[in-house]
């Protein structure tokens, strides 16, 4: 997919979670939108034919300037990404991510707003911003494929956190073992399992802590974590910052 992206093409990325109260959408924007899918998932309706789009984390669907759309969670609640650009280029109304190239590019996604929260200079940021948009080489017709049991367990858990203890809970809604699900996991995303329920809960507890008030005990519950200060280490290891730094820098997602 050929862009021509100008130095300051990035206008906004932000984070936050869909749920059957807080959908997505309907919305119309003259820019390019790029929507990332870390947990959970989403359908929409997309375009003038208001085509359906069945997302499952991790997933992303490139959205052209002027396209309406709108859709909600699938169950429970979706953890989300977005990322505003302007370029010039044409494309169909949308674009999905190769199923393969998910993981890879989740990775990019997450790095990118990494360096947006950084406040790092916008060349670097428009570096993985390419990168990214290269991997969307495939086409419409990849949307809506099957989920797998793996997928759909994923899908499960994010909008059940605080009653999956670990990952027999997880294997249990798709009715595997905790070893079958490790082997399917690893087969399918190319990473260990109980790293992405991790991810799972920190993702939520990052919306948690930017757009609600609730103190980090509660968060720690609602995520799944058996205390506040389990929560704060876990949370210090994965973004070398604290739950309370994080809430500080951090916007609600709109």
């Amino acid at each position: 997919m050929l862009f021509d992206i100008d130095p300051n093409a990035i206008l906004k990325q932000a984070e936050g979670r869909f749920d059957r109260r807080h959908g997505v959408g309907p919305v119309d924007w003259p820019h390019f939108d790029l929507l990332w899918l870390h947990g959970g998932g989403v359908q929409l309706r997309i375009g003038a034919s208001a085509k359906q789009v069945t997302l499952v984390a991790p997933s992303g669907i490139l959205i052209a300037p002027n396209t309406r759309f709108e859709g909600a969670a699938i169950s429970g609640a979706a953890q989300a990404s977005i990322c505003h650009f302007t370029a010039t280029g044409e494309m169909e109304e949308f674009r999905t991510a190769p199923p393969p190239d998910a993981p890879h590019l989740q990775a990019m996604v997450q790095r990118s707003l990494t360096l947006a929260r950084r406040g790092t200079a916008m060349d670097r940021r428009l570096v993985l911003l390419r990168a990214i948009l290269d991997g969307f080489h495939g086409d419409a017709a990849s949307a809506g494929l099957p989920q797998s049991r793996v997928s759909l367990a994923w899908n499960m858990a994010a909008g059940r956190l605080d009653t999956m203890r670990g990952l027999p809970d997880v294997a249990a809604l798709v009715d595997l073992s905790e070893s079958g699900f490790r082997a399917l996991h690893r087969k399918e995303f190319g990473t260990p399992a109980g790293r992405h329920l991790t991810s799972l809960r920190i993702r939520a507890a990052e919306t948690m802590l930017a757009t609600t008030g609730q103190t980090l005990a509660e968060i720690a519950r609602a995520v799944g974590f058996a205390d506040a200060a389990s929560f704060s280490q876990a949370f210090s290891r994965f973004h070398k910052m604290t739950p309370g730094a994080y809430r500080r820098q951090s916007g609600l997602f709109a």
